[in-house]
């Protein structure tokens, strides 16, 4: 099965949820640290939301971890 095929089949599977305009996102989280870093963003209901969860911090740490690749997960077991 390709990658394509895999993802797909997560979505259909509800594995994986879809972005959408509706529910919290990537692009939510990302204007709503800039509007918390001082960035004259232009707010959306979801960075909105996202500002309230998070406050007026003194300081803000944002921690990404990306890149560990399809191949590291499907090491795992699938139990886990």
């Amino acid at each position: 099965m390709s990658d394509a095929d895999q993802l797909r089949a997560a979505f259909s599977a509800g594995t994986l949820l879809q972005p959408a305009p509706d529910r919290l996102n990537l692009v939510d989280l990302a204007r709503a640290l800039a509007r918390l870093a001082g960035v004259d963003e232009e707010p959306s209901p979801g960075s909105d939301e996202i500002t309230g969860h998070i406050g007026t911090p003194d300081h803000l740490v944002f921690v990404l971890a990306d890149g560990l690749g399809m191949a590291q997960l499907e090491l795992l077991p699938p139990d886990s």
